[in-house]
């Protein structure tokens, strides 16, 4: 949940906005999450065929979750149309194998968690997210206005400290998955 809240929305908003961006380009970075939700198909097939849903999350999340330090790098990039479409082209790959992430878990947390524990379980997990969500928010965004005012250096190198705690919040959950629990397929 960190890395999301610090990825994407309000944060990559901003940075693309700081960054010169144009409403097509903001509008070509909102489209993406859900234009690459189309390898979902792919990452399906994958899953079926390789049978190992936390090898396909592993491989997918060490794909993903890199993604974010480009973007952290590209914030650093002078020329701005390059570093916008090297963001675009970082988010496009993290969402795509994000698609793979996506696909891996879902079927892996179906057969895991029992039927009558899933509500629970899923209700509670989501409970924790948004309120992780909500206080790692307000304490990045208290972070760009901070360094906006005491910073001697641009607020996109601020957004490269955010998008590196990012990319570090998304690989300790695929780290972390290493060790769930897997029942065959």
């Amino acid at each position: 949940q960190i890395m999301e809240t610090l990825a994407v929305g309000a944060f990559l908003t901003a940075l693309a906005v700081d960054l010169g961006a144009t409403n097509l380009t903001i509008g070509i970075l909102a489209a993406i999450p859900h234009m690459a939700q189309l390898a979902q198909i792919p990452a399906l097939f994958t899953v079926d065929h390789v049978r190992k849903r936390r090898k396909v999350y592993i491989a997918a999340g060490w794909v993903a979750r890199p993604m974010l330090l480009v973007i952290a790098l590209a914030a650093l990039i002078p020329n701005q149309e390059s570093a916008l479409t090297l963001i675009a082209i970082a988010f496009t790959v993290r969402y795509v194998a994000g698609a793979f992430l996506a696909v891996s878990w879902s079927s892996w947390m179906r057969d895991l968690v029992p039927d009558k524990e899933m509500g629970r379980v899923f209700g509670t997990r989501q409970k924790y997210m948004i309120g992780v969500g909500i206080v790692f928010s307000l304490i990045a965004a208290g972070f760009i206005d901070a360094w906006q005012s005491f910073a001697p250096w641009p607020k996109t190198v601020g957004y490269t400290v955010i998008y590196t705690l990012a990319f570090f919040g998304g690989a300790y959950s695929v780290w972390a998955s290493r060790s769930i629990i897997e029942p065959p397929m």
